[in-house]
């Protein structure tokens, strides 16, 4: 009694910790967001001859890139600037030559500075949920990674550091999809409907009746059995207590006092089978499109406001 009391009160205590930590993971989190990653020359201006655009006076070519960042506080809490040792720097490594910065949008009381080849962020609070948005010109001056990535360019050529009280490092999304202003209604409409179906299979495997063929017979009296063959002249009964292996002889002796019994299954394994499939056929691509339709509608709420 004594040893079931302490394991209750060592599995709660254990539980609290689990949920406490989770907590204080949760209090501030700051993530960011690389959302568009495109060259400043589209396909038309590549074609117009002779065309030349200039950036401060240099001429700039198709290794030049404007991209779109969200710095985001997605955490339980506010960050203000007294728990900031070090503000947030955005740096790129030297491949990458830092053009210029600009605060596209914001609360009040962020500001964003460009040193060398670094974006510094400062902010007097920045409140959960709260985000700002940055516009950023690049130019690649490696040749060869002029054609890079948006993911390789966001893991490897960008890093955020700072000095935050209780804050680990940020997150980094890279959002390659097009902004557009609404989410199309049919990415609305398919996933209850996913949802649906895989309730639907669940609720037609349970009311299906899976019975198996059973043999009732003197050769194992008060039990049902079932029949598998060992040999040429030897089958193994296969009861629901024991087992018990006959010639084909001793079986045939009292096959006139052998019935036939039509046994419901408690435990079906085709059905586990099925439910299994079903689920991972259904629900997973289900949570994964719920979860790309709530990054969607994330990324699109920092650009379209209601």
């Amino acid at each position: 009694m004594i040893n079931t009391i302490i394991t209750v009160i060592g599995s709660v205590v254990g539980i609290v910790s689990i949920i406490q930590a989770f907590s204080a993971y949760r209090n501030k989190k700051i993530r960011y967001w690389q959302v568009e990653t495109e060259s400043i020359f589209s396909n038309k201006i590549k074609d117009v001859k002779d065309l030349k655009i200039f950036y401060k006076n240099e001429e700039l070519s198709d290794n030049v890139i404007i991209l779109k960042t969200v710095i985001e506080n997605n955490g339980k809490k506010d960050i203000d600037k007294s728990i900031v040792y070090a503000p947030m720097k955005i740096s790129f490594k030297e491949s990458i030559k830092l053009l210029d910065v600009e605060l596209l949008d914001s609360p009040d009381g962020i500001s964003v500075s460009k040193e060398e080849n670094s974006i510094i962020c400062n902010w007097n609070l920045l409140k959960k949920n709260e985000y700002f948005v940055l516009k950023i010109l690049i130019k690649i001056e490696d040749e060869e990674i002029k054609s890079i990535k948006s993911d390789e360019l966001l893991q490897s050529y960008t890093d955020i550091s700072y000095r935050i009280t209780d804050v680990n490092k940020p997150k980094k999304i890279n959002y390659n999809k097009p902004i557009l202003e609404k989410i199309p209604k049919f990415e609305l409409i398919i996933y209850p409907i996913l949802v649906l179906l895989f309730f639907i299979m669940i609720a037609f495997a349970f009311s299906l009746d899976f019975y198996q063929v059973r043999y009732e017979s003197p050769i194992i009296k008060g039990q049902y059995y079932s029949l598998k063959g060992k040999s040429e002249s030897t089958i193994k009964i296969l009861g629901n207590e024991e087992k018990k292996t006959v010639t084909l002889d001793e079986l045939n002796e009292v096959q006139k006092d052998t019935k036939i019994v039509l046994v419901k299954e408690k435990i079906n394994i085709p059905i586990l089978v099925f439910i299994l499939f079903a689920s991972v056929i259904v629900l997973v691509p289900t949570i994964l499109a719920l979860n790309e339709y709530r990054i969607d509608k994330r990324v699109k709420s920092f650009f379209y406001k209601e």
